[in-house]
């Protein structure tokens, strides 16, 4: 069971990748500059930079791989 981010520095690249049972989940958002990634959806909402509602415009911008 794993979740976990790696930051390739000279390609300014993100590779992110979780188990491929589905234990550990992968939330992340993007809002402007500012990225957050957590295994627990509440560790995305108490980084601040999203609020709990969902847009009704676009759904899908809350994520759950």
């Amino acid at each position: 069971m794993f979740a976990f981010a790696l930051w390739d520095r000279p390609a300014r690249r993100l590779v992110m990748a979780r188990d491929h049972l589905g234990q550990k989940p992968l939330f992340y958002a993007l809002a402007g500059e500012s990225f957050v990634f957590a295994s627990e959806a509440k560790g995305v909402l108490a980084s601040g930079i999203v609020g709990r509602e969902i847009g009704r415009r676009r759904p899908s911008d809350a994520r759950h791989l």
